[in-house]
């Protein structure tokens, strides 16, 4: 009879927390279209594409760049190593952003994989050298495989919730202050 009482409430607690990360998602959405319309970014409709995967790609490009350029300004970005750290971080954001709009698990994957290819050129075109195609071809490659090395230890886990918790505040907030997540927690990934 108690472990009956008891396993209720733990079927409850179950039940509302699945609530609450329903609700918190709904709001991050509509956070999320506020935030696009806020930096002016518009998403471009791709045939053949959910709706959501423009939204997602213009978002996480403004977020890699702007991450980016912040851990730039901090003499972060020094090697074409630190490219697998951002493509690793990139990584972390469109599983963030896709995750809450809904976005298909292949189209993430595609994303996770051409957002550097965008965004590295136009923000260290000196770490990319004569071969840029293949500087960015390796980081995603390397970054991909670090992601999979990284995501079972503690420490990374522990790090890129922080990560999250500090991108779904830029959303939340929009106050480019919280994209300097990249450079507060660059060593975790590398």
């Amino acid at each position: 009879m108690v472990a009956m009482v008891f396993g209720l409430f733990g079927g409850v607690k179950k039940q509302e927390k699945q609530l609450r990360d329903a609700l918190s998602s709904d709001k991050f959405v509509v956070e999320f279209d506020t935030t696009l319309s806020k930096f002016k970014l518009f998403p471009k409709l791709r045939p053949g594409k959910s709706a959501s995967y423009g939204e997602v790609e213009a978002a996480a490009r403004f977020m890699l760049e702007g991450a980016m350029s912040q851990a730039s300004k901090k003499g972060l970005l020094k090697s074409p190593k630190d490219l697998d750290a951002i493509t690793t971080f990139n990584i972390l954001l469109v599983e963030l952003l896709g995750g809450h709009t809904k976005l298909p698990d292949k189209e993430r994957r595609e994303l996770q994989g051409t957002i550097p290819g965008y965004v590295f050129p136009r923000t260290v075109p000196k770490l990319l050298g004569a071969k840029p195609n293949d500087v960015v071809g390796k980081a995603v490659s390397n970054g991909i495989m670090r992601h999979m090395k990284l995501k079972g230890k503690k420490k990374f886990k522990q790090a890129a919730a922080e990560m999250e918790k500090e991108l779904t505040q830029f959303v939340l907030q929009r106050d480019e202050k919280y994209l300097g997540v990249l450079a507060r927690h660059m060593e975790n990934l590398r």
